[in-house]
């Protein structure tokens, strides 16, 4: 995803994002500006190309404040900058938002308010999934601290999430409240047989 100017967990090289970064700076004023790449966290499948497409372009390379060795061993490139949840990453408007569960290091960016007018949008990598659920498992997992998460992305009110896989969700109320409900209702099965 390329959100107000933060390119967002580069799995792998495209066609498209080759195409980005190669119009930066071009007189074209649609091109889009890539001002940053940063992670949603440190799994094999977010951070593929991040080395790739910082050695393509001048954009800072974001992590996780507390978890750059994590993120430079993962993504094989050392951060320029971390960021804490509730700051603003880079030169974009884009804010990180703390969405641990999945990993240890998960955080989510956000664009927009979700309190105003504008469609607030939320790139929430392995925190919510349209269909199915995500997997919390060890030894990074931490089933708490996921369940905090999904309230707090739901709580929040983001008009849409998009997630690390599969489509975009437009109703991230009843997203967060389906992986809630079926992950209590998981641990009702284990405690029950």
């Amino acid at each position: 995803y390329l959100l107000d100017g933060l390119l967002v967990d580069p799995a792998a090289r495209t066609d498209a994002l080759d195409a980005a970064f190669a119009e930066r700076g071009s007189a074209d004023a649609a091109a889009p500006s890539v001002e940053a790449i940063g992670v949603t966290h440190a799994h094999p499948d977010h951070v593929g190309a991040v080395g790739e497409y910082a050695a393509l372009t001048d954009a800072t390379v974001v992590a996780r404040e507390g978890h750059a060795d994590r993120f430079a061993a993962a993504a094989g490139v050392d951060p320029d900058e971390t960021v804490a949840p509730g700051e603003t990453v880079a030169d974009t408007g884009v804010r990180v938002v703390d969405a641990p569960g999945h990993a240890p290091d998960h955080v989510a960016f956000a664009a927009g308010d979700p309190t105003g007018e504008a469609r607030s949008v939320l790139c929430c990598g392995d925190l919510a999934v349209a269909e199915g659920s995500v997997a919390v498992a060890a030894p990074e997992g931490d089933l708490s601290a996921y369940l905090e998460s999904l309230e707090r992305v739901r709580d929040a009110g983001y008009d849409r999430l998009l997630p690390g896989h599969g489509p975009a969700i437009d109703d991230p109320e009843a997203t967060c409240d389906r992986l809630i409900d079926h992950r209590l209702a998981r641990e009702r099965d284990v405690i029950a047989a």
